[in-house]
């Protein structure tokens, strides 16, 4: 039965990549991973007991239910009561699976290794798809998102996400857990592994996104002193730079547009239109309330809100106000200063960075990487892995 659990498991994740494949029914929209939950209700009910070990996620949980609380008591002001009734239901579901996969960490805990072997070789399978994705489109036999940009204007590669942004986050921070599991069980990640992460971001092109993977491979070299290993990456730098013609193809405009030529800069048009918006309502102390970007739809046609932006504190600031700008900034310095280990502080960093240029909390797979790196801060200490 122990098999079967852990077979679902890696559907579990499998399925969580699935992020644009929707069902409509008359009740709303759902995602493959929606109907593994009755599934996840079954394990959890055979393995009662477990729950007595997640007294020590009590934090998480009542930070949670508390902004889950406030976002749900905002549906009585809210201009949108619609999208706050969407948000909310849907948040319980991502809140369930965040939990779920907290609980199944801990049912499994002596597989850590056996988990830790499997995300690594999923990480490298999306990386995989993602180069394939390319070659496909560069022969055209396989659709690809934003064409004509990216490399030799080919397109970005987006798999399953319907947003290239989202793929690289996701292998992103899978990558980082990864890693940071790998202490964790006393081994390495080759630097081979990191540079097939690295050229798949680089096909990708989500900016932020590439930062943050350099930004963590550089303190992770610098924290264990392999200057060596950086070798492979400067060298394919260098490559892309050296010649001028080649750099203006491969590495195109979207790289640095956003700091040369803010006026068409979509996050930062976004942020003025909704504070804008705000304040002609008058809702600059709590808000719109939560999924309330859609009312603002028919005042914007041309750039089809619907319930988020790409723009995490001004998404806050649109639907909670001042005071959900507060609450959030609280919450991210008291984790700063609670967080032991300088590793997950800078991963938390990173993550806290991507939310400033994308939005990931509302998505399924986000809850996923969090259960994931919940699991892996709170239960870190050496273990022998076979």
């Amino acid at each position: 039965m122990l098999r079967i659990e852990f077979f679902f498991f890696k559907m579990f994740v499998l399925l969580s990549i699935f992020h644009d494949v929707v069902f409509a029914t008359p009740v709303g929209k759902f995602r493959l991973l929606h109907f593994c939950i009755p599934v996840m209700y079954v394990i959890v009910f055979r393995h009662i007991k477990v729950v007595v070990r997640m007294k020590k996620y009590r934090k998480y949980f009542i930070v949670l239910f508390s902004a889950l609380c406030y976002g749900g008591l905002t549906y009585f002001t809210s201009k949108f009561q619609s999208g706050t009734i969407r948000i909310f239901f849907s948040m319980i579901l991502n809140f369930a699976v965040f939990y779920f996969f907290l609980f199944f960490l801990e049912i499994h805990k002596s597989r850590i290794g056996q988990i830790l072997l499997f995300l690594k070789k999923f990480v490298l399978f999306l990386c995989v798809l993602t180069l394939l994705q390319w070659l496909g489109a560069l022969i055209h036999i396989v659709p690809i998102s934003q064409p004509g940009e990216g490399f030799l204007a080919v397109g970005r590669p987006d798999l399953f996400f319907n947003d290239p942004n989202w793929l690289a986050f996701y292998i992103v921070f899978a990558y980082m857990m990864v890693d940071v599991m790998s202490q964790w069980c006393g081994l390495n990640v080759s630097s081979r592994y990191r540079l097939v992460v690295f050229i798949a971001l680089l096909f990708i092109q989500s900016r932020i996104l590439l930062l943050c993977f350099v930004m963590h491979y550089v303190y992770c070299v610098a924290k264990y002193r392999k200057t060596w290993s950086l070798i492979p990456f400067v060298l394919l730098l260098l490559v892309c730079f050296t010649d001028t013609s080649m750099l203006i193809n491969v590495l195109p405009e979207r790289l640095v547009y956003d700091l040369v030529d803010s006026d068409t800069n979509p996050r930062w048009l976004d942020v003025v239109n909704i504070s804008g918006e705000v304040q002609w309502y008058h809702r600059e102390v709590f808000g719109m309330g939560w999924g309330s970007l859609g009312s603002i739809a028919d005042d914007f046609p041309y750039r089809n809100y619907d319930i988020t932006i790409n723009v995490w504190p001004g998404q806050i600031y649109f639907d909670f106000g001042i005071v959900g700008v507060c609450g959030f900034a609280l919450v991210f310095l008291y984790t700063i200063f609670k967080v032991k280990g300088t590793t997950f502080k800078v991963i938390f960093v990173f993550f806290i960075i991507n939310c400033c240029f994308h939005m990931p909390g509302y998505f399924l797979f986000t809850w996923v990487l969090l259960g994931l790196f919940v699991y892996t801060y709170k239960n870190s200490v050496k273990v022998t892995v076979k």
